[in-house]
């Protein structure tokens, strides 16, 4: 008996006793196929976030001068660390929640205020602690995308103070609405895989409002470069590949549904960025050759265009269906970002830095209007037009046009209140020297470039053009040139 009872025995005896009893106290919403389910999830969400640090951070970027970079990265980190906590407090209880009260259709009640749940409360199928994760990761990264659109002559801390306000007001009663149980569109029967109106329409509409109030640049961006040219590949391949787990998560299960979603994500952004190239170089690409740099800035900003098409209907539509939505999408935005906005927009004082609204807002409606058309029984459980069921288009388009006005009238009242109680624009000094230099104290990406190339032995032919050239202005204030005498 001595010679059996040996340690490592007991040990795995009792390891053998605690995962019996374990399994048998397991509740329903962590045992069986919801494992599976609830894992998906939560990659998703580590890959969504991933999309906000750095990817949108780096895309964005690399669309400004060298001067706001910083000012404009820091952004998507600052939302990252304060709308955590406004979905805490009551962020998501205003999307989800399910308590009856007057405006249920429109808005969630304080019902799961500071996440309050039972430990076996589900969502969605999988355990709501995942669901609430995932659905956070959209509002920081919506959030982020819509504030870029001022970058290089709005204040950080009035946009942020914004942004933060639009969360709770326009992007949470939007999602409720779209996605809430009671919501109204919802109750419609809007199709929106994972948010072609709630993410991308909402983001783009309020782009244009807040480009209203800022104002347009008395300097516009220097034209692009290799430093920019690598920062913005760095950031849309981040973009793309968390696209897939953006999509694909929302389908809220492993099976087919998430293959086929995840493989119409895919397609769709390569036909748009095809698309959008296709147009440029129809039109004014050809004059420096395919492979300008400006060539990449043309591939990557198609295929964002076609990744957001595609939110809304990559869980909806066929394979073939998705590339007709992507390439679509691609020569949509292309024209609404070339055409529209420098010719009609522009002009009127709208200046939209990073190409939101051509892109994310016109992608997404887009994309909301060709799930209506292109949806199919077989994929996602609902007929399009393409199958005799035009009523879904009619729904699509209502539930775009809901989005569009509750967005417009929302932000415009959170922008005039702040802009009441606070300066939104920097001076005209700080724009000419830049966002990093005056409010932050940093150096532009140029000036530190050329720090390194001095301090290895070399500095390149373009470095030496720097010098000579009259925007030196951009990167080093007055104030700074004679702290440099000085010292």
């Amino acid at each position: 008996i001595g010679s059996l009872a040996t340690p490592e025995k007991v040990r795995a005896s009792a390891l053998l006793q605690s995962c019996e009893s374990a399994h048998a106290c397991e509740s329903p919403a962590m045992a069986g196929e919801i494992d599976g389910e609830t894992t998906l999830v939560l990659v998703s969400a580590i890959f969504v976030l991933f999309m906000t640090i750095p990817g949108l951070a780096l895309f964005y970027g690399s669309l400004v001068s060298r001067k706001n970079l910083f000012d404009t990265m820091l952004q998507s980190v600052i939302l990252t660390g304060t709308i955590p906590i406004l979905w805490w407090m009551v962020g998501y209880s205003l999307c989800f929640d399910t308590s009856q009260h007057p405006l249920v259709h429109y808005v969630g009640g304080f019902g799961k205020a500071l996440l309050e749940w039972g430990e076996d409360s589900t969502a969605a199928g999988i355990t709501e602690s995942a669901f609430c994760v995932f659905q956070l990761t959209f509002g920081i990264i919506t959030a982020a995308i819509a504030t870029g659109a001022v970058a290089e002559r709005a204040l950080l801390w009035p946009t942020m103070l914004i942004a933060n306000l639009w969360f709770l007001l326009v992007y949470c009663p939007v999602c409720h609405m779209v996605w809430g149980e009671n919501g109204l569109l919802l109750r419609w029967g809007v199709l929106d895989t994972a948010g072609g109106l709630v993410v991308e329409t909402c983001s783009g509409v309020t782009a244009l409002v807040l480009c209203y109030f800022v104002g347009p640049r008395s300097h516009p961006s220097d034209d692009p470069d290799t430093h920019r040219g690598v920062l913005h590949i760095m950031g849309a391949a981040f973009l793309w590949v968390g696209w897939l787990a953006f999509n694909g998560g929302s389908a809220y299960t492993s099976g087919a549904r998430a293959s086929t979603t995840v493989l119409n994500t895919l397609l769709a952004g390569s036909a748009g960025g095809l698309g959008w190239l296709a147009c440029a170089a129809m039109s004014s690409c050809h004059r420096h050759g395919m492979l300008h740099l400006t060539a990449t800035f043309h591939l990557m900003g198609g295929a964002v265009g076609g990744l957001c098409a595609a939110t809304p209907s990559s869980g909806y539509v066929t394979p073939s269906g998705s590339l007709l939505v992507g390439m679509g999408a691609g020569v949509l935005c292309y024209y609404a970002d070339h055409k529209f906005m420098s010719r009609c927009l522009v002009p009127r004082g709208i200046d939209d830095v990073v190409s939101v609204f051509p892109v994310h807002g016109v992608g997404g409606l887009w994309g909301t209007l060709a799930t209506g058309l292109l949806a199919v029984e077989r994929v996602g459980g609902v007929k399009g037009a393409i199958q005799g069921n035009w009523k879904q288009v009619g729904i699509q388009a209502a539930s775009m046009l809901v989005v569009c006005l509750w967005t417009t009238v929302g932000t415009t009242l959170i922008t005039f209140f702040v802009s009441r109680i606070t300066k939104l624009r920097a001076s005209h000094q700080e724009e000419l020297t830049g966002l990093d230099t005056r409010p932050h104290g940093q150096q532009g990406l140029k000036k530190l470039s050329k720090r390194m190339l001095n301090q290895g032995g070399c500095v390149d032919e373009a470095s030496s053009e720097d010098e000579n050239d009259t925007s030196m202005v951009d990167d080093e204030s007055v104030e700074e040139d004679s702290t440099n005498a000085m010292t």
